[in-house]
């Protein structure tokens, strides 16, 4: 569907966007790894407290 597309396009178009590390720098692999490594900690937090939300909502 193109406005479902159009809208997720200008949603994340709007966030910040961080420069991690520029191409040629000697530690471009690490900080690209540990900013993945960030994002799914950050993801994986996010994904036990909605759970634990749940329970306490259900509880």
């Amino acid at each position: 569907d193109h406005a479902a597309l159009q809208a997720y396009l200008d949603r994340i178009s709007q966030r910040p966007r961080r420069i991690i590390a520029s191409p040629d720098d000697p530690n471009f692999d690490e900080k690209v790894q540990a900013a993945i490594r960030q994002k799914l900690e950050a993801a994986r937090n996010r994904s036990r407290q909605q759970a634990n939300d749940s329970n306490a909502t259900n509880g």
